[in-house]
């Protein structure tokens, strides 16, 4: 027994707990007895340190030592464990490894031998430091909380998970999103393999991978309850929750979600950096903020009329989206100057933006530049208040769709490009344009021809309509 020290200590909830500390192992049974007890090994015992789902380590080294009713492992840094879970004993609440190697990973691996013998789930607590490897496999009902952090600036993390709707993952990662250089996701059979590269400036890879597999579904595709078993977040240095990962497997597309909320909450994180090496949403709430995308395709979506920040879309096509909630009266975007103003009052700028979505039944005004790509805005309130895109003269040819609803009008001064007009409503729409051998107009009709009660041509001006005002007006050059 000396090489076994006990510490007793007592929690704020004024439970007993003690703490098992082995420097070194021989052949010494360990009963924790009562309470929520602990056993740490530190970095004086040496080699490879084996636990069965008995809660028995051994050391290849020699030594051994069988325990009792201790419920917290944590492991050493830089030293290799490896640890065999067995849901149905409940021995394991709490896993604490702290990285393995450099070479060679901690290693967990998590089934149950009688999943369905007992009608509570199981819950079980894993922090993972450092290089690490896990394996869910056949555990029955049960709640996982995940926790991956970095070993000196490196996380090595990979895990695969049996995806069941009695088991779910939480999976927090305190790591930067913006930290994500690379991502991908691909499908094979019935299992998906989520991969993450993140940006370090150690000299060892740093990564995440996701191993999903599906058992028993007819079309994992389109399994709709994913986010709800398997949730994987971004968290701070203060544990709040920076982003969270949505994982469309019909898509086969990974996106990361950003909720920007109050300023009172963040006075001090002004700045938001979306993942590089992923596509990024942002719902952004606060009145002020620079936020900055990655270089795949980004949506900046605004809730708060009163924002005056910065959006930098960067690579991909970015797309400004103006949420049903934002109340100003009058939206102006205007990309060639890179602005955007809410009731004339609130200046921003926007930057990098090639899809611009506007609101239903509010005015919104969009003047576009040469890098648009798609202006979809939902009509206006009425014929006083209407939405309008502008397309300038400048020496550049656009490849432009512009999708209208009610209340619309287009003022196209383009004397090159490409442009298709989506038409889903005719009650106050209307478009000019020049005609030229350099430029294209397409139309197309998204209406009940029994909508269409007469067509006329009057000039340039072309009317379709009985009770709608919808007309064309092309003017040569």
């Amino acid at each position: 027994m000396k090489s076994i020290s006990i510490q007793f200590l007592t929690p704020h909830h004024v439970q007993w707990q003690k703490d098992l500390v082995l420097k070194l192992i021989r052949m010494s049974p360990t009963n924790g007895g009562g309470g929520l007890n602990t056993i740490t090994f530190l970095k004086k015992v040496s080699g490879l340190v084996k636990i069965d789902e008995n809660g028995t380590a051994s050391v290849t080294s020699g030594g051994k030592v069988s325990t009792r009713n201790v419920q917290v492992w944590q492991g050493r840094a830089g030293r290799v464990e490896e640890v065999g879970v067995n849901l149905h004993f409940e021995v394991f609440k709490v896993i604490s490894l702290n990285g393995g190697s450099a070479r060679e990973p901690d290693k967990i691996s998590v089934t149950n031998t009688y999943p369905d013998v007992l009608p509570q789930p199981h819950n079980l607590t894993i922090v993972a430091t450092g290089n690490t490897f896990a394996d869910f496999y056949e555990t029955g009902r049960g709640n996982f909380g995940i926790y991956v952090q970095p070993f000196k600036g490196s996380v090595q993390f990979w895990a695969n998970f049996s995806v069941t709707n009695e088991a779910k993952y939480t999976i927090a990662v305190k790591i930067s999103p913006y930290k994500i250089c690379d991502s991908d996701i691909r499908i094979t059979g019935e299992r998906v393999e989520i991969q993450l590269k993140l940006s370090n400036a150690s000299e060892n890879e740093s990564f995440i991978t996701f191993g999903l597999q599906f058992s028993n579904v007819s079309d994992f595709t389109d399994f709709e309850n994913l986010g709800k078993i398997f949730s994987p977040i971004f968290i701070s240095d203060l544990y709040t929750t920076e982003a969270s990962l949505l994982i469309n497997l019909h898509t086969r597309e990974l996106q990361l979600l950003h909720v920007c909320p109050e300023e009172v909450e963040n006075l001090n994180n002004r700045v938001k950096s979306g993942g590089i090496g992923v596509k990024n949403i942002f719902r952004i709430r606060d009145s002020f903020r620079t936020v900055h995308g990655g270089k795949f395709d980004d949506a900046f979506v605004l809730e708060n009329d009163e924002f005056h920040g910065q959006i930098y879309g960067h690579g991909g096509v970015n797309s400004l989206i103006f949420d049903d909630r934002f109340n100003s009266s009058l939206v102006h975007v205007n990309l060639k100057e890179e602005t955007a103003t809410f009731d004339g009052q609130f200046n921003s700028g926007v930057r990098g933006i090639q899809v611009v979505g506007g609101r239903r039944g509010k005015m919104d005004v969009v003047f576009t530049n040469c890098h648009i790509k798609l202006v979809k805005l939902e009509g206006g309130g009425s014929l006083r208040d209407q939405d309008v895109v502008g397309i300038s003269k400048d020496f550049c040819s656009p490849d432009v769709t512009i999708m209208t609803q009610s209340f619309t009008q287009i003022q196209n001064q383009a004397e090159r490009g490409n442009f298709t007009y989506f038409v889903e409503s005719l009650e106050g729409v209307g478009t000019e344009y020049l005609i030229g051998t350099n430029l294209s107009h397409h139309y197309k009709f998204t209406v009940e021809l029994e909508q269409i009660g007469s067509v006329s041509l009057l000039g340039s001006i072309l009317h379709l309509g009985m009770k709608s005002n919808f007309h064309l007006l092309g003017e040569m050059v």
